[in-house]
């Protein structure tokens, strides 16, 4: 039984990583406003180089990714003899004081940019998931070992919480250039919660030694979305649209300093959810529980074990004691995203640039650190290399490319591509592609507009366009 239960844990953390994806970079696609459509989806002040661009029906973008601060795929899996198997004391030894574990999920099912000579506005629709889970060292190695690992400690579930949210956006977003250098963005979300569960503020501790067990859990609750209160299978356009309602916004700049100097800066997520349809909560009653063992002799004779059974039994009932309360309401919050970077064009096809990134969880600051090459081919081929500091680790090494096919393009965008050539080492994985269909190459052409101080390029409008003699190819 115990080793079933090792095995189900150890799956369940693995689990996490190929379904889904606190932290979605995207560190690598801000770095391709000027090609891929989706970038104005991270700053709203980025306006790509068509005037018309939506995402291909159902594939716009699909992306996902899953960050921990401790363990790797070696650290869960080895191998002996050709033969791979989980080795429960190396995953333990591999655990760090406080464990993280973050999957972000995000789909465009609709997206629709316009752009003008100044401005851009865009319209779109994503279903987005957040799940997180931490958990003490003492407590993982608890459950992988048993309590002979752990003797004579104390083990506090004060660092131990889960939540996770999926929910739907709707999203209108305008950006406006101002003068020759400054443009700003905003974009507008309407939130719709479909998913939600929650298990924090956990009170309670662990004790085991030659003589004795305790376990104590103080009064906590789980509280959820209940699909079937929900009413989804009575009415699958609950999905879509219920009163789990919520707002959000998104908001950027940039500055062009100079001829070949910008910077930019770019604000996401910051809002909330209030959950009113489908709540359900599960309210547990305190448990102070300890076991003595038993005199083996009696336990021979019959005598204990009548005892045994009830103390099991006692315990189970103590964890089954819970009340189920339906209805109410929550609020959840938003993880906001910071970036702020500076680019460099060295030639009208290579730039190159650093951008600065946190995440913000639960009033902690997570940050990450990028520097990055852009290569950019006429109107055809776009790539970005992105070597960055994430989790402590500079093996992060980002890379995506577009490839422009007529009116047709093709994307795929990841922070972490040594996650594809080392997976064993990884703690970071992430990936986004996608199909986009573009009209009217604006950026194909831009004019250099002489000021008093120095020339600010501006991307090409149909005025610039048909502008002769000051005009030159990107």
């Amino acid at each position: 039984m115990k080793t079933y239960f090792k095995i189900a844990l150890v799956v369940g953390l693995l689990a996490w990583l190929p379904i889904n994806a606190t932290a979605q970079f995207n560190l690598t696609l801000y770095q391709m406003h000027h090609t891929v459509p989706q970038a104005n989806m991270v700053n709203p002040a980025f306006f790509p180089s068509y005037r018309v661009s939506a995402a291909f029906p159902g594939l716009g973008s699909a992306a996902f990714n899953y960050n921990s601060n401790s363990l790797r795929y070696k650290d869960v899996v080895s191998r002996e003899d050709g033969r791979a198997f989980i080795d429960f004391e190396n995953v333990a030894g591999n655990l760090r004081d406080v464990n993280r574990l973050n999957l972000q999920t995000d789909n465009n099912l609709f997206f629709l940019g316009i752009r003008n000579a100044r401005s851009y506005m865009s319209l779109s629709v994503n279903v987005r998931s957040n799940s997180n889970f931490t958990f003490p060292d003492e407590l993982g190695t608890l459950a992988l070992l048993g309590n002979t690992s752990v003797l004579n400690n104390e083990i506090d579930f004060e660092q131990l919480s889960g939540n996770g949210v999926v929910y739907n956006e709707y999203a209108l977003g305008y950006g406006r250039r101002f003068g020759t250098k400054l443009t700003l963005g905003l974009r507008a979300k309407v939130l719709v919660g479909v998913g939600a569960g929650s298990a924090e503020d956990l009170s309670g501790s662990f004790f085991s030694d030659i003589d004795e067990v305790r376990l104590r859990i103080d009064n906590f609750e789980v509280t959820y979305i209940d699909p079937e209160a929900l009413g989804i299978e009575d009415d699958p356009s609950k999905a879509a649209w219920n009163d789990n309602l919520g707002f959000a916004i998104d908001a950027g700049a940039n500055y062009q300093f100079n001829e070949r100097l910008s910077f930019n800066a770019a604000i996401n997520d910051l809002g909330f959810i209030n959950w009113n349809e489908g709540v359900t909560t599960l309210r547990f009653q305190n448990i102070d529980y300890t076991f003595n063992g038993v005199d083996f002799l009696d336990f021979i004779d019959g005598g204990d074990a009548a005892s045994i059974t009830d103390d099991l039994d006692s315990l189970a009932n103590r964890l089954e004691n819970y009340e189920e309360i339906e209805g109410g309401s929550f609020r959840t919050a938003l993880n906001g995203r910071v970036y702020g970077g500076a680019n460099y064009e060295l030639t009208p096809s290579h730039h190159v640039g650093a951008l600065l990134y946190s995440n913000i969880y639960q009033g902690r600051i997570y940050p990450a650190l990028s520097l990055y090459y852009n290569l950019r081919l006429g109107r055809v081929f776009n790539a970005v290399v992105s070597p960055s500091l994430i989790n402590g680790q500079v093996n992060n090494v980002g890379f995506g490319f577009s490839l422009n096919l007529g009116w047709l393009q093709f994307y795929t965008v990841t922070d972490n591509i040594m996650a594809a050539i080392n997976p064993e080492s990884t703690r970071n994985l992430d990936l986004r592609a996608g199909i986009n269909l573009t009209f009217g190459r604006t950026g194909a052409k831009q004019r250099r507009i002489k000021t008093s101080s120095d020339a600010v390029v501006l991307p090409g409008s149909a005025e610039e366009a048909g502008q002769e003699g000051e005009q030159e190819e990107q």
